[in-house]
């Protein structure tokens, strides 16, 4: 839990004096050890100790870097094999009562430093899973302080048992081919990937927005192997972005007999860099950063989604910052600018989820044969529960509804992974995914086509939607996974 932190440059020469003066060798803890035995899970072992920190200055927030300070020595004894059956979470903190002091807390173990906090608090926290056994100096230093300090040190070991895995499921058939690089020059991150009914896979990843450029590849041949869209010699997806990059294809043919490509890039947090290519990627047309003319409806700007409604039509999502919303714009020109309205879909939320589309009929038999409904996850939370929930358009896409599809007490989920990911099957069932922080599990909840019309809350906070009748969520990692930061999904098939 470091943060950076700036001193203020000049400081007197009697200040610097005294500091100098007073700042000797590092000092020792009231007891100087302590050893800790992990307990049988579920078990706590909690001991502490005091000292006093030397005043001085220590600008790079770390022990190991900075002026002398006081230590203590923990004696950690792990059985042979505890951790095959247990895991563990190591709690170091100190405390001191002088708020004007700003203390440093810096632990290193066997294999080197395992963390350092310096949060301008007086108190500091490190935290540190499944340690190993053996010897952990626990550092307390100055990050400006004027006076010797006084403080109490506290590690708290606690044990719990591993949850029994789950046996892996039969894979009936499935496999997936060899690992094939979309883009073997670049580093990309947190990539998109689209599919248009002529099997075309496009996929973009963002390399930072410091580049201001986006690079997208397509797959014409079922993935063997991708090249560069867009014209030479470097392929840019237009000037600006980098940050996320968001595509699209259309549901429509559109004039040329293709599927209708857009992009948005972000860029450092302002606006989209927006294009769209009417032959497949061939030639894109750009609109350049702030293509989407950013919203009336706040500021900031932070991970988008895009998704068609027809051939032209095109909805894009993102996670505004101030007021903290979900904002949809729409584009009436294949997503070449943002000019066709903007509305606040979802309130509040963690983040916002992959948009998609499907077409209303399957919602309302009432609709028009070439309407389409954009829909998608998204998570909150607050110190009680994390709440996981779905948002479901009208056909103009600019009109929403919210409903409620888990809600976890916040001791079971430890909080919820970054993306909430839904799909439709052909029958228009919704699949909707997502993980949690304390396990790292993934998990798989359905709603029926026959419940989406329920799944009418308008745009209400996550404490106040209910839920239309999602299924039961089903933990779908199998074997000893437990790595999930946040899942994705497709569906598409017959129902089942």
């Amino acid at each position: 839990m470091s943060r950076a932190r700036t001193l203020m440059a000049m400081i007197s020469a009697a200040t610097i004096g005294i500091v100098v003066a007073m700042a000797g060798p590092s000092s020792a803890s009231e007891p100087a050890s302590n050893t800790v035995i992990a307990p049988p899970p579920p078990g706590t072992v909690t001991v502490t100790w005091t000292g006093t920190i030397p005043p001085g200055a220590g600008p790079l927030s770390d022990c190991n870097a900075s002026s002398p300070g006081d230590d203590h020595i923990i004696d950690l004894q792990i059985p042979a094999g505890f951790y095959d059956g247990a895991s563990s979470t190591a709690t170091f903190k100190i405390s001191w009562d002088n708020a004007n002091n700003d203390e440093i807390l810096t632990v290193n173990g066997p294999q080197g430093e395992v963390g350092s906090s310096d949060g301008g608090e007086p108190e500091e926290v490190v935290e540190a899973s499944d340690l190993e056994a053996g010897s952990y100096e626990v550092l307390a230093c100055p990050f400006l302080a004027a006076t010797p300090q006084d403080y109490t040190g506290e590690l708290t070991f606690a044990t719990t048992a591993k949850e029994p895995s789950l046996p892996a499921a039969d894979s009936q058939g499935l496999s997936f081919s060899a690992t094939v690089a979309a883009d073997p020059q670049r580093d990309e991150a947190e990539p998109d990937i689209r599919i248009d009914d002529d099997g075309k896979i496009y996929t973009c990843g963002p390399t930072g927005f410091s580049n201001a450029s986006d690079y997208a590849q397509v797959s014409t041949d079922g993935g063997d192997q991708f090249h560069l869209l867009g014209e030479e010699p470097r392929g840019q997806q237009g000037s600006g972005g980098g940050g996320d990059c968001g595509l699209a294809v259309g549901n429509d043919r559109n004039s040329q007999e293709n599927f209708q490509y857009t992009y948005s890039g972000l860029g450092p947090l302002t606006g989209f860099t927006t294009s769209t290519s009417a032959d497949s990627g061939h030639n894109l047309t750009t609109a350049g950063p702030q293509g989407n003319l950013n919203s009336t409806e706040g500021a900031g700007v932070d991970r988008q989604w895009n998704t068609f409604l027809d051939g032209n039509n095109v909805l894009l999502s993102y996670n505004q910052q101030v007021s903290r919303n979900i904002v949809v714009q729409k584009s009436t020109d294949g997503g070449l600018t943002y000019t066709g309205g903007s509305t606040v879909a979802s309130r509040s939320p963690l983040f916002p989820g992959p948009m998609k589309s499907m077409p209303a009929k399957l919602v309302d038999p009432s609709a028009g044969e070439d309407e389409y409904v954009a829909y998608y996850g998204w998570n909150d939370e607050n110190a009680e529960f994390s709440f996981i929930n779905f948002a479901i358009s009208d056909p103009s896409g600019l009109e929403w509804n919210n409903c409620q599809v888990a809600k976890i007490p916040i001791e079971d989920s430890g909080g919820v992974g970054a993306f909430t990911v839904a799909d439709n099957d052909r029958a228009g069932n919704i699949y909707l995914t997502y993980s949690d922080e304390k396990a790292f599990h993934s998990y798989l909840t359905t709603l029926t086509v026959d419940k989406l019309s329920a799944c009418n809350g308008g745009v209400a906070t996550a404490q106040e939607l209910t839920n239309p009748g999602w299924s039961n969520p089903v933990q779908v990692d199998r074997g000893a996974v437990r790595s999930t930061v946040f899942p994705w999904l497709a569906a598409g098939g017959e129902p089942g």
